[in-house]
Formats: structure tokens, C-alpha cells, sequence
């Protein structure tokens, strides 16, 4: 019985991080996330409902599209099998409102992930999203007004100095107050230390660009102490 809910969890998981993938491309590329309905980029085919697929449908086109044979992404089938690995693991943990604002931070981090990605912005739109999300996971957790009036402060004098003391962009700097204001400075230490080891190798033997997105090993670290670590 477990392995079935979880089964179904994994593919509710991989449809919400497909359908976040879609509207993040879309976005980044100022179409609209309606019409026209999906299809290639390249050659414009539209994409029947098995290349539609979460997964699946990577592994049935091999990775490429099956009209014009134009490379399909990897990182779509990436986020859509991370988007099932976090709504199957949760079946771990008892059922409840925090838990789901949990589950929500990661789908969301998961979006700004792409975004950042793409173009190295995020909209700021989602980073209030995220940091509402990550209050109201704190309202049923353990509230602390002090430690919140204490982050806004931090966070307020930070801005002015950040782009003068580090090369990261400002979203970096946010979200990583937003992981502290969910995890705590023990957790969030790790977090961010994991990340940063992350991106040194990405840096040092996957990218020739001087500057790499963020985010998405913030993201990854995040979801690996939260779900499998913490």
C-alpha cells in the first residue's frame, strides 16, 4: 500500500514540476502559458500527449524532438524526476500544514531555480511567493516574532553593502534568509556550505561562463538536508 501511494505521489510530483518547467520556459521566453499548446521550439510540432509525459516522455523521444531531432533539454527531465523524488519522500513524514508549506518551498525553489538559470534573474514576484510561503510554514511550526524582526533587520542592512561584499546576485542573498527563516542557522550553515562546494565544481569543470546560476545548487542542497538529511 505504501509503494502505490508513493508511486502515485512521484507522479503527482513530476506533473506539477512539468507543468512549472513549461510556464517558467514560456515566461522566460514571453509566450503565453496557454496557447498555443505545447510544442517544439525549434520546428514548432505540436507535442502529442505521450511526448507530454512527465519522464517518460524524455526517455520515448530520447532526449531529442522526434520531428526535427532538436536536443530536448536535459534539465526538463531532471526537475520533473525531482519534483517526484520530493512528493514521494514526503510520504515519510507525518501529514500536516507545515509539512506541506515545506513541500511547497521546494517546488517553488525549484522554479526560481529555472528562472535563474535562463537569465540569471528571478522574478521578484516568486521570491514573495517563497518568503510567504516560508512564514506560514513558520506560523505552524514555532513562530518567533523576535527571530523575524531580527531577519528583517539583518536583511534591511544587508542590502546597501551585498553587492559591494560578494559577486552573488541579490536573489542568492534573499533566499538564503528566506532557507534561514524556515531551517535555522545550524541547518542553513549547512545548506549553504553544501552549495557552495556544489557550485565550486560546477564552476571549475562544467562551465566555461565566469559567472554560474546559484540558485540551483541552493535549491539542491536545500531539498537534500530537508528531505534525506535533516
Amino acid at each position: 500500500m505504501i509503494f502505490y501511494l508513493r508511486f502515485l505521489l512521484f507522479i503527482f510530483g513530476s506533473a506539477m514540476s512539468s507543468f512549472i518547467y513549461a510556464t517558467v520556459d514560456r515566461l522566460s521566453r514571453q509566450e503565453s502559458i496557454v496557447f498555443p499548446p505545447s510544442h517544439c521550439v525549434a520546428c514548432l510540432k505540436k507535442l502529442t500527449p505521450l511526448e507530454l509525459t512527465p519522464i517518460f516522455g524524455y526517455l520515448y523521444c530520447h532526449g531529442r524532438c522526434r520531428s526535427c531531432y532538436n536536443p530536448i533539454g536535459f534539465r526538463s527531465f531532471l526537475i520533473e524526476f525531482s519534483g517526484g523524488v520530493i512528493s514521494s519522500a514526503m510520504i515519510t513524514f507525518p501529514f500536516s500544514l507545515a509539512n506541506l508549506f515545506l513541500t511547497s518551498s521546494m517546488f517553488l525553489l525549484l522554479a526560481l531555480s529555472l528562472f535563474d538559470c535562463d537569465s540569471m534573474m528571478v522574478p521578484t514576484w516568486l521570491l514573495a511567493i517563497l518568503f510567504i510561503n516560508s512564514s506560514l510554514y513558520n506560523l505552524f511550526t514555532s513562530f518567533q516574532l523576535g527571530l523575524f524582526l531580527a531577519l528583517l533587520i539583518a536583511w534591511l542592512i544587508f542590502q546597501p553593502f551585498g553587492k559591494y561584499i560578494s559577486q552573488m546576485g541579490g536573489a542568492d542573498i534573499d533566499i538564503m534568509f528566506i532557507i534561514f527563516w524556515i531551517d535555522g542557522l545550524t541547518l542553513t550553515t549547512s545548506i549553504i556550505l553544501i552549495a557552495c562546494l556544489s557550485a565550486l565544481v560546477h564552476f571549475k569543470f562544467y562551465s566555461t561562463n565566469p559567472k554560474i546560476p546559484f540558485i540551483p545548487h541552493l535549491t539542491a542542497s536545500y531539498i537534500l538536508f530537508n528531505i534525506f538529511l535533516h
